[in-house]
């Protein structure tokens, strides 16, 4: 039977916590309605539920709050929706070769959120999707975000800022600008998932140690239990069964070709990993194996075992420039000792902001991941936040006035495109919310 999507059921909780819901009767029962138009698009009530049950932004308790919420929700929905219907008038094309790796890092970040492909899959499958159709639609969106990018750069392409409106810019918001915000200079050690390679290699090294207490003498049986990664003959002594030796792989025909009953092989490289394999008997044509199989480690995984390990070794007080030169996957880093530069703690990712606000200079932080890759970070050096002034800060003070810039561009064209396209707010609790 097909479950009713996460979303929904929250959407269900959402409406009898506060009486009301655009997609939810009074009764909790679904009624979604079209609660604005954009071109000859319809924009529906279950994407604004969407969009605010998944947001990070805490709902009021007021309902008209909650409104002006959806209103400002909704605005955005209408002003994207603009733009991209923009972008397909004007014939604007996507990259292909752009598209398949923007869709390639974008689908990674959901495999590594949920561990693995499998596991995305079997969530997918309880939510009532499969994983191909869940591709699809990530693939048109991203598709349909790249296209409006395309759009806005083709439509705002000037943003420098002069001194002149540097200066300008300060003098009107240097009330408000606040204080300049607190600065930590990192070093980082960039760990990047390992090669098929080095993967085999440390697999194989592991099956070697295996193979080395068999022949000290430890008994196959228990060198089983204590060993193979195969968890279903596991329970049969490593017992794989009767096979045809027309029908076994080559490297594993050789493998127990002068074996005898009883005998076992070196460690033996399948698709999977290392087999350690053991002939219990040869009839004619027919031979009965057990094995001992150590399996490749996923990539992630085997990346963050070594993040783990150059963690130890620089807590344990190894040099942190030794642990750089024999780990880190990024030259540029390794040329620049490592040093990533000094950064607003409020431009780190979360969860490094988090950490390095507690902690101080030259602690090492424990791995994290960024961008696929697993990263060792060291904090060289903490600067306090302190009063702005366009003297020792102008760089920053121009990023913001920048963005400023591009903001009232962006407005601009939005209120353009306003103009040229229909669009109408048909819900009328939220139209007087709506920019």
């Amino acid at each position: 039977m097909k479950t009713i999507p996460i979303i929904i059921i929250i959407a269900s909780l959402f409406g009898s916590i506060w009486g009301f819901g655009l997609s939810f009767k009074d009764d909790g029962s679904v009624d979604t309605k079209i609660v604005a138009v954009v071109g000859n698009k319809p924009i529906l009530s279950s994407e604004l539920d969407q969009m605010l049950l998944t947001s990070a932004v805490e709902i009021p308790k007021d309902s008209s709050d909650v409104y002006k919420l959806y209103g400002q929700i909704l605005g955005e929905l209408i002003d994207e929706e603009l733009v991209y219907q923009s972008a397909l008038a004007e014939s604007i094309e996507v990259d292909e070769d752009m598209l398949k790796q923007e869709f390639s890092a974008r689908w990674d970040s959901f495999v590594v959120r949920f561990g693995t492909e499998k596991a995305l899959a079997e969530t997918l499958t309880q939510e009532g999707m499969s994983i191909v159709s869940f591709k699809k639609k990530v693939k048109n969106q991203v598709k349909m975000g790249l296209l409006k990018q395309m759009y806005i750069q083709k439509h705002i392409t000037e943003t420098e800022v002069s001194d002149e409106e540097l200066r300008k810019f300060y003098d009107d918001y240097k009330d408000s600008l606040g204080e300049y915000p607190e600065q930590i200079e990192l070093s980082a050690i960039l760990i990047s998932l390992p090669s098929d390679s080095i993967i085999f290699e440390q697999t194989r090294k592991v099956a070697q140690k295996i193979y080395d207490t068999l022949v000290s003498g430890i008994e196959f049986n228990r060198a089983v239990q204590n060993f193979s990664q195969d968890e279903i003959t596991m329970k049969d002594n490593g017992e794989l069964g009767e096979f045809s030796i027309d029908d076994l792989p080559q490297n594993f025909k050789n493998a127990i070709d002068k074996l005898k009953t009883g005998e076992y092989s070196k460690p033996v490289k399948s698709e999977k990993g290392y087999h350690i394999l053991k002939l219990i008997f040869r009839k004619n044509n027919k031979v009965k194996l057990a094995h001992i199989f150590v399996e490749l480690p996923i990539r992630n995984d085997f990346a963050k075992q070594i993040a783990n390990a150059v963690y130890d070794s620089a807590r344990n007080g190894t040099d942190f420039q030794t642990l750089l030169i024999h780990h880190t996957a990024d030259s540029s880093l390794l040329a620049n000792n490592g040093k990533l530069g000094t950064f607003p703690a409020t431009a780190l990712p979360p969860a490094l902001e988090t950490i390095a606000d507690s902690l101080g200079a030259g602690t090492v932080i424990p791995p994290l991941q960024q961008n696929g890759q697993w990263a060792v970070f060291r904090i060289d050096n903490i600067i306090p936040e302190e009063p702005m002034t366009l003297d020792k800060h102008a760089n920053f003070i121009r990023q913001l006035a920048r963005r400023k810039k591009f903001s009232d561009k962006l407005s601009r064209l939005i209120e353009k495109l306003h103009q040229q396209i229909y669009v109408e707010v048909k819900d009328k609790k939220i139209a007087p919310y709506v920019r």
